[in-house]
């Protein structure tokens, strides 16, 4: 696949992606759903999160822990880049909230025990990687997890969930 720039601009919204065609592709259905939620999505992309969905609530509460509106980890782990994953995924099944601010993921880190400066980078990161999609300006960047970045957080939650003692 070839390398591909969208910029799109609807209305008070605004959209740009930068990277392999199927990624960006991927990254402005994500954004689309995000500013016309009515629009039902198509359905090979409907059923696959549905498939995964069987158990995550119990797999969370092995390394996951919510606080108001703070979700964190309770397993230890190096990767920030893993980690951001897992709380975005956290937060979508444990607070039931798609679109998490760089701030509640900044608590979250913190949390969790990392010194990170600032979550926006390692969000751009996982945007750039089709794991993330954006939305919003400024202060008002709003982030969701991706068909492919729902995949990978399943993947590592339930991989952290394994190796974490029973309670």
């Amino acid at each position: 696949m070839g390398e591909s720039t969208l910029r799109v601009k609807f209305g008070e919204h605004e959209f740009e992606a930068e990277g392999p065609s199927d990624s960006v592709e991927r990254q402005f259905l994500a954004f689309r759903l995000l500013i016309s939620p009515s629009e039902p999505p198509p359905a090979q992309e409907q059923a696959k999160p549905q498939n995964v969905e069987k158990k995550p609530a119990e797999l969370l509460e092995r390394i996951m822990k919510v606080n108001g509106p703070i979700v964190s980890l309770t397993v230890r782990t190096n990767n920030v880049d893993d980690a951001v994953l897992a709380l975005m995924f956290g937060h979508r099944q444990l607070r039931n909230a798609q679109l998490v601010s760089g701030a509640q993921i900044m608590q979250g880190l913190r949390a969790s025990g990392f010194d990170v400066l600032r979550a926006d980078v390692i969000l751009r990161k996982q945007s750039r990687r089709g794991h993330v999609a954006a939305s919003g300006r400024y202060r008002n960047i709003r982030y969701q997890l991706s068909l492919s970045g729902y995949d990978r957080a399943w993947q590592i939650v339930r991989q952290w969930a394994a190796q974490a003692p029973a309670e």
